[in-house]
């Protein structure tokens, strides 16, 4: 049906809702299934299985949930938006005081995919702006001028290259992760 193009949907909602029915081993099925074609899946269809995996409470959210939330992301023939909503997703789990995972392998699983979905080839030109926004310094960029400044000493670019070159924002990113997760123990 997927290479066909004859998926739709509402025939996607259907099959979705046997994941809602509370039989677990029925679930598992379903999202081996989703997993084994989601390199075929259209932009559509990923967007929709994403949105659907979204609205499960964080506290709910079981291992194969985030399985299914990398793989569905992973292969490049998605849109960088759906790659990008992912990744944002997976920091919100990691980060947000009001989405907390019920354990904390499951933080662990969702740092790890968070990482290899941020070091996949197709995130390579948005790494740093999903970095940037995640860490809410996209205001305080923003604030600065795109071109050459005139009392200013940064622009946009050469504020970030700082951030990235001599402040290391790559590392500082995670190493914010780790403080956190250390003052809470």
């Amino acid at each position: 049906m997927l290479t066909e193009d004859l998926l739709s949907v509402d025939n996607l909602e259907m099959i979705w809702s046997g994941t809602c029915k509370g039989d677990h081993e029925t679930k598992l099925s379903i999202y081996k299934v989703f997993q084994e074609v989601s390199q075929y899946l259209k932009n559509e269809h990923a967007e929709y299985i994403l949105k659907k995996l979204m609205l499960i409470d964080p506290e709910e959210l079981t291992v194969e949930d985030l399985d299914l939330v990398h793989e569905i992301a992973r292969f490049s023939i998605k849109s960088e938006n759906l790659i990008k909503k992912s990744v944002e997703y997976l920091w919100t789990l990691l980060y947000d005081e009001d989405k907390k995972l019920a354990t904390p392998q499951l933080n662990e699983l969702a740092l790890n995919k968070y990482c290899e979905l941020m070091k996949s080839f197709d995130m390579r030109e948005l790494r740093l702006a999903v970095i940037i926004e995640a860490l809410g310094m996209k205001k305080l960029i923003d604030n600065f001028p795109t071109r050459e400044p005139g009392t200013e000493n940064y622009t946009q670019k050469t504020l970030i290259e700082f951030l990235c070159e001599k402040q290391n924002l790559m590392n500082t990113s995670f190493e914010v992760k780790n403080l956190k997760k250390s003052l809470e123990n």
